[in-house]
């Protein structure tokens, strides 16, 4: 038995969709439209000039002087050998084991943000919980199910042919 994942059982059944044709065109005209090179040098000029004008202002002085004072900090900071040791054991994870974190993680988060909102004195709105909503089932498949979503993934940005992109 072989087994497919819900992105590859959405692609085949949507397969014969008009809608879906016409989309996969629309795509992959944008995908097969040359790209211009941007010279990184023609936004010197603009980045010197707003650089000029941040700093003219006494928001951007203060910005300039925490960014700065900041780089001076880094290299002697306490917690940089600390944030080293937990990206080099999140790097030693399987992809699985990193999916199913980073959806545990999103699920506390929404949950925390969730149970704030009483305290919070501007009133919820129904896009709010429904965004709370989305974003707590997300966290549920993915960390429920991390292999699963970890070939879901790969499978949807695996390169493919530009005829399979287009599904004529």
């Amino acid at each position: 038995m072989i087994a497919t994942t819900f992105v590859a059982r959405a692609r085949l059944a949507g397969g014969d969709s008009v809608f879906v044709r016409h989309v996969a065109r629309l795509v992959a005209a944008f995908r097969s439209s040359p790209r211009a090179s941007v010279d990184a040098r023609s936004w010197e000029g603009e980045t010197t000039w707003f650089v000029s004008e941040a700093a003219s202002t006494r928001i951007g002085r203060a910005a300039v002087s925490a960014i700065d004072a900041f780089e001076r900090a880094w290299p002697d900071a306490s917690a940089r050998p600390a944030l080293a040791r937990v990206s080099a054991s999140v790097r030693s994870l399987a992809p699985a084991e990193r999916v199913r974190a980073a959806g545990v993680w999103i699920g506390a988060a929404a949950l925390t943000d969730a149970a704030l909102t009483p305290f919070d004195p501007r009133p919820a709105s129904l896009a709010r919980w429904i965004l709370w909503g989305a974003v707590l089932a997300l966290a549920a498949v993915v960390a429920a199910r991390p292999a699963a979503s970890v070939a879901a993934w790969t499978e949807w940005r695996a390169p493919r042919s530009r005829a399979g992109r287009q599904h004529t």
